[in-house]
């Protein structure tokens, strides 16, 4: 049985992943958050674009790091487009994901486009395990 990445990483002294999640249910957001923490990561949770972008301002200035982003496409003060943008200009690089309970071709274009990871709800864990468990972490 492979060890878990989390576990080699503690093993190396390095800090935990941190991965930012922008989902505007309470319910959602909490449940994403347990989760991923179950996986090993830290997790920065935002429940609108303003909130998101003020985080990945404020993880800009004190030069720190996010090693992955999984927003929702709607939100109530935008869309998680918006999210995505500052987010890449701000980390470029960085794995993004987008979950949506919408079926829109336009938003499907757009993240074909840009090579976004696109998540429908109700989530496929396994398929969302599988994402985060390859995103490049930085030590």
């Amino acid at each position: 049985m492979q060890p878990r990445p989390t576990a080699v990483r503690q093993l190396r002294n390095q800090p935990q992943p941190c991965i930012m999640v922008v989902e505007d249910d309470p319910d959602i957001g909490t449940l994403l958050k347990r989760w991923l923490e179950m996986h090993g990561f830290t997790v920065m949770l935002a429940t609108s674009t303003k909130e998101a972008m003020d985080l990945v301002q404020d993880v800009s200035f004190i030069e720190s790091k996010l090693d992955g982003l999984l927003v929702d496409y709607q939100l109530p003060d935008a869309t998680g487009c918006r999210v995505i943008q500052e987010f890449v200009h701000e980390f470029p690089g960085v794995p993004v994901a987008m979950m949506t309970a919408f079926d829109d071709i336009t938003l499907e274009g757009w993240v074909r486009a840009r090579r976004i990871e696109l998540f429908r709800k109700p989530l496929d864990l396994k398929r969302l395990e599988q994402w985060v468990h390859s995103l490049p972490v930085k030590a």
